[in-house]
């Protein structure tokens, strides 16, 4: 359908709502109407939030569905208020069919989108096919669906009016000076401005993919040619059929490297087009980069250290596709240039004056010649023409990072020298940084920190005393050890290689009060429920600077416990603070909660916040704060356990104030959150 028939539509349909703006169910009938038209779908769904219930309006068939029963992809919708589209609709997890097929249809795709208003659900609108009419919905159908999307809020609205629901009041307000037809003009803008963006990547497009078909065609006969030649040239043993092979084998490489740019031209391209600005977690985006090489540098022998600086604000807006090819790149060159038992450092630091990124990959490799520091960043070359032949590559990974690194506003640069290994590092501008870091530092005069390990860890012990002291720590508290024995009773922590992990050691430890932290030393060997009396593990090839942050904090990380028999309500609260300093457990049963709250009770470790389902399968979440509550009396237990009702039901007789805090449903995040940042202020206090 294309813009000016998308008008046509439009006006048609509104006039006809007009006509009968007191006719829900003529209402629901156009909007569908429109729906099915614009997406080329066989059916669609209006459905209007009456909690606990969505509704429709409908003369036959299902008109409501319950949401308190916490299953299907409709209510992963309602929960999260996340658009989705599915393809192979019965195949996915979470697909329930009396709720995400309740008119019984022989189903094959749907697009679910929730309609918003000030961030209120006020609905749900869904397109879907079955298998006679077959639908592979695209990501064009998606954008366009999202598009009508305020055309079917005013719909609701009128609907909802009609029923005597409440509808939000400044929504109305606001709306009343945007006419109907400036909305219909923003529609068709939208939906223009998508069909130009379409038109012109289709093109290009189709291009790269059939290139990008034919360049893999060739790869996988170049590669099993290279593997035969390999063969041959260790089965004949005449030098001049050698010499030959020899030559071919330099040329199936080199058909290997040219498929090899093409393809890498290929993503550059795609990066390129797809790559956004977006708010990102940071300590999670940047250690999640770093622990991609974990395993590898652990087979290496690499001594692995990962620094990402606890000043970091908590969210950044970058561009993060570009910015992960660049490390990933880095990184991946560092690996591969560096011989065993060599070191890699990882660090990314912050600049809170300059406002910058500073982010650096280090490696004891081969190293480059100054005389060619400047030519490393151009397309398909390396340091030296052997380079190629030895580790592989096809040159273009740096020249397409340091182009990547332009563009974000910095500069790639390098330092480097012949065997004595390689730091690339750059620096990126941050567009208004929040204040908060992400590790509030601290100083506490009663640490005394020790570390026991041997000569060959002296870089990651520098590592981990780079943590200790941007926590906040002073370094004239810290202690370097190398003999057990050494160890003084001054102590309150210590942080112990894994190869001095003896019971006799533990042992002292707690008769001396000294806290140990173990580092693992051969990647995911130890488990700590396989000691007692450890805070913990960390592993020398991981980022482990929350887990040490945690580990020496006078403010410990509050303590989080979630009971509810909803997987999906489970990952939406956690999700949502998993920004925050705190430790979580979850509980899919009362049964369940009221163990794990028992046990933390008992061991004088018990949880700060409960968030819990009032209404489960068997023991009930009142029921089981009811049992707890009398246990707190029990213990003398002066601060009480805060909880937060996450079922969506307001407060009634039957809660009988048990509750501290009551979060709706769908959930917001602010809400959420809000209520972990009081108790934390509240902690400091």
């Amino acid at each position: 359908m294309d813009s000016g028939t998308l008008r046509e539509v439009l006006q048609e349909a509104a006039g006809e709502i007009e006509r009968h703006s007191n006719d829900n169910l003529a209402i629901n009938r156009i909007v569908e109407s429109v729906v099915t038209e614009v997406t080329g779908s066989e059916y669609a769904s209006v459905w209007m939030n009456e909690y606990p219930k969505l509704v429709r309006e409908r003369e036959e068939g299902v008109r409501e569905l319950s949401m308190e029963e916490k299953q299907g992809l409709l209510y992963k919708c309602f929960l999260t208020k996340q658009p989705a589209f599915y393809n192979y609709i019965t195949s996915e997890k979470g697909y329930v069919p009396e709720i995400d097929n309740p008119d019984s249809i022989r189903i094959k795709s749907k697009i679910t989108i929730p309609l918003l208003v000030q961030d209120q659900l006020i609905g749900i609108v869904t397109c879907y096919s079955s298998v006679k009419k077959v639908k592979n919905y695209t990501r064009d159908d998606f954008e366009r669906f999202k598009a009508i999307t305020p055309f079917v809020i005013d719909a609701i609205i009128k609907m909802q009016r009609n029923r005597g629901n409440e509808v939000i009041e400044e929504r109305r307000k606001g709306r009343s000076e945007d006419t109907g037809h400036r909305r219909r003009n923003r529609i068709i803008e939208k939906i223009e401005t998508l069909e130009e963006e379409r038109r012109e990547k289709t093109d290009a497009t189709e291009i790269l993919e059939m290139t990008s078909a034919i360049v893999h065609d060739i790869r996988t006969p170049a590669n099993n040619l290279m593997g035969f030649l390999e063969i041959l040239h260790e089965q004949i043993g005449d030098k001049r059929l050698k010499e030959y092979i020899e030559h071919a084998k330099q040329s199936a490489l080199h058909i290997n490297d040219l498929t090899t740019s093409i393809l890498e031209g290929i993503s550059e391209r795609k990066i390129r087009e797809e790559s956004r600005a977006e708010n990102v977690n940071t300590l999670k985006f940047f250690s999640e980069v770093g622990e991609i090489f974990s395993a590898t540098t652990f087979e290496k022998e690499i001594q692995y250290n990962i620094f990402i600086d606890p000043r970091l604000p908590k969210e950044l807006c970058m561009e993060t596709m570009k910015l992960k090819r660049v490390l990933m790149n880095l990184l991946g060159n560092a690996v591969k240039f560096t011989p065993e038992k060599g070191l890699i450092e990882y660090s990314i630091e912050y600049l809170p004056e300059e406002r910058r990124l500073l982010c650096s990959v280090k490696d004891s490799g081969i190293g480059i010649p100054e005389e060619r520091h400047a030519e490393i960043f151009k397309p398909y070359t390396q340091a030296e023409d052997s380079t190629r032949v030895r580790y592989g590559g096809s040159g273009l990974g740096l020249a397409i990072s340091s182009e990547f690194v332009r563009e974000m506003g910095g500069e790639l640069r390098l330092n480097s020298q012949p065997d004595r290994g390689s730091d690339f590092y750059f620096e990126l501008p941050l567009e208004n940084p929040s204040d908060v870091p992400q590790l509030e530092p601290f100083a506490d005069e009663n640490l005394e920190i020790g570390i026991l390990y041997t000569s060959e860890k002296l870089s990651i012990v520098r590592n981990i005393i780079r943590y200790l002291v941007a926590f906040g720590v002073d370094a004239n508290r810290i202690k370097a050890i190398k003999d057990p024995d050494a160890i003084g009773s001054s102590l309150s922590h210590l942080l112990v290689f894994e190869r001095f992990l003896k019971p006799g050691l533990l042992q002292r430890c707690h008769e001396e009060n000294i806290l140990p932290l173990v580092v693992e030393e051969n990647f995911l060997s130890l488990k700590a429920d396989h000691f007692s009396g450890i805070a913990g593990i960390i592993s020398q090839y991981d980022f482990y600077g929350e887990k040490l942050y945690a580990y020496v904090a006078p403010q410990r990380p509050l303590k989080i416990l979630i009971v509810e028999d909803d997987r999906i309500s489970v990952e939406l609260v956690r999700t949502m603070l998993e920004e925050e300093y705190c430790e979580i457990d979850v509980a899919y049963s009362g049964e369940e909660g009221l163990k794990l709250l028992e046990q933390a009770l008992s061991e004088g470790l018990p949880y700060d916040l409960l968030f819990s389902d009032q209404s489960m399968p068997g023991l009930s979440g009142l029921e089981m704060i009811r049992r707890y509550r009398k246990l707190e009396e029990q213990a003398g237990k002066r601060e009480r356990l805060r909880i937060v009702s996450i079922s969506g039901e307001p407060a009634g007789s039957d809660s009988e104030g048990l509750f501290d805090h009551y979060a709706g449903k769908p959930f917001k995040k602010s809400e959420i959150v809000g209520v972990v940042q009081t108790l934390q202020t509240h902690s400091k206090e």
